[in-house]
């Protein structure tokens, strides 16, 4: 387009020359929204790779600072799509999903106990903007109490129990 091959020409421009560039912060929310629109699916990959495959270029906790600064972009644009996916990723790098872990046959890495952190920060810094995630965090926050609870010793047939009864009592 002819806005991108203006500014390839001024950043070029500007390269080649000694000139001091100087930087201008967009804060108002019309500039800032279309650009992460625009760049939320492909960071989003991005990220998830990274942390996927343990990359030694980009450590893990960057792209799990990265996850936790999209969701609050997304949040803060009032982009549903784009929050839940981001969410849905940092909780699936946390192993807390309610229905991706069972206590006996998965290992939690210290990857995992960064994500977990990463979960509980964007809970308490990002609570405004999280809408209807909110149930997702709180199922995964409930799953990691599950966890305190077997590694404290509680069997895990009386968790499973206790959870029906607590069921059956809702009904």
């Amino acid at each position: 387009t002819q806005l991108e091959q203006s500014a390839r020409a001024k950043l070029e421009e500007a390269a080649s020359s000694n000139q001091v560039i100087v930087w201008t912060d967009a804060k108002d929310i019309t500039l800032s929204r279309p650009m992460f629109k625009t760049i939320w699916q492909p960071a989003l990959v991005a990220l998830s790779r990274c942390i996927q495959e343990e990359s030694q270029v980009v450590p893990p906790r960057s792209c799990l600072d990265g996850l936790q600064c999209a969701i609050r972009l997304a949040g803060m644009f009032d982009m549903t799509t784009a929050r839940q996916s981001f969410i849905q990723a940092l909780t699936r790098f946390s192993l807390l999903q309610p229905e991706s872990l069972s206590t006996a046959n998965e290992t939690i890495t210290p990857k995992n106990i960064e994500a977990i952190r990463a979960m509980l920060a964007v809970s308490v810094t990002c609570g405004n903007y999280l809408g209807e995630s909110w149930v997702v965090m709180l199922r995964c926050v409930s799953k990691l109490e599950v966890l305190q609870m077997v590694g404290q010793g509680v069997p895990d047939i009386e968790l499973n129990s206790n959870s029906k009864n607590s069921n059956k009592k809702g009904k």
